[in-house]
């Protein structure tokens, strides 16, 4: 092994990468093994969700959003790899241009499926997956006109900014977050309990979510320096909240709704039919399929969760 290569890197792995395998600083090793745990988990849900895509019985409005969704966690997996890389300047505009259109399209994707939950709760049909997704792109880009208004000072470089100069730049991202927030609260009062059960967890998501950013930003502000940290542990600390933020994402929203998603058209409920009776004429009412004997009586045989 290199000598001038820290233990676990060997001789191939140079400054500014080392971070990601050096032994005796072990959290970086630890935050990038979350990181690509979470890339990972979220490229097979998504491979999943779209092998299983033409046998889902149901609007693929649910899935569109969910599949960007996941792009966008895969990319929060891979920014926080450029926070444990050692500061240079190119690497530093990456960053910031990566790091809010990351967030808010996050972010985005939740406010879309408020959107499709509040209309499905008024008896309305679901908006397109294409429309749900056009909403979270269109929410996204928004987020580097925000950041071009509240520029940092000109004169600086790009890896050189106060921390009340960034916390304004998040104001968008946190604007998206308290209307997701909003959103899954109303959805709780209303629809059905299959649309109540989706906003519970966009609730949890948003509600694991807000108190993150908030630590985050806590931290940012005030304890870094409290603590007489230098900026390397500000870097640090979004690494952490990133790969955080991913794996809230994932557990708390991306997988109940893949779950739901890939069950909904499985869950069949069979009623017991009393041999004689002839072949039934199948018809749907709000998506319970209903069975019309020749004698006049209805029995119900199917059940599709449709939500």
């Amino acid at each position: 092994m290199d000598e001038t290569s820290p233990r676990g890197c060997g001789s191939l792995i140079k400054r500014p990468y080392t971070a990601l395998c050096d032994l005796d600083a072990v959290w970086g090793v630890a935050v990038a093994s979350a990181a690509g745990g979470a890339a990972l988990a979220s490229m097979i849900l998504a491979l999943v969700l779209l092998c299983r895509l033409r046998k889902i019985m149901q609007d693929h409005s649910r899935v569109a959003p969910l599949l960007l969704l996941l792009a966008a966690v895969i990319g929060l997996c891979g920014l926080s790899i450029a926070f444990l890389i050692e500061r240079n300047e190119p690497l530093c505009i990456a960053r910031r241009a990566f790091w809010g259109v990351l967030s808010s399209l996050s972010f985005a994707c939740l406010v879309a499926q408020c959107v499709r939950l509040h209309r499905l709760a008024r008896g309305a049909r679901s908006p397109s997956g294409g429309a749900l997704v056009g909403l979270a792109v269109a929410l996204a880009v928004l987020d580097p006109e925000w950041m071009t208004l509240t520029e940092m000072p000109q004169g600086l470089e790009a890896c050189q900014y106060k921390p009340l100069d960034l916390t304004v730049a998040c104001t968008y991202v946190l604007v998206l977050l308290l209307s997701a927030l909003v959103g899954a609260a109303y959805g709780l009062c209303r629809g059905q309990p299959q649309l109540r059960r989706s906003a519970v967890w966009l609730l949890l998501t948003c509600l694991a979510s807000a108190l993150l950013w908030a630590a985050w930003l806590t931290f940012f502000l005030y304890g870094s320096a409290e603590l007489g940290l230098s900026s390397i542990w500000d870097d640090r600390a979004q690494a952490v909240v990133l790969v955080a933020q991913s794996w809230l994402l994932l557990l708390l929203h991306a997988a109940p709704e893949a779950h739901a998603t890939l069950q909904s058209p499985l869950r069949i409920r069979e009623a017991t039919i009393e041999e004689g009776i002839p072949l039934p004429h199948l018809t749907v009412s709000q998506g319970v399929p209903i069975l019309h004997s020749t004698s006049g009586t209805v029995l119900s045989i199917y059940r599709f969760d449709l939500l």
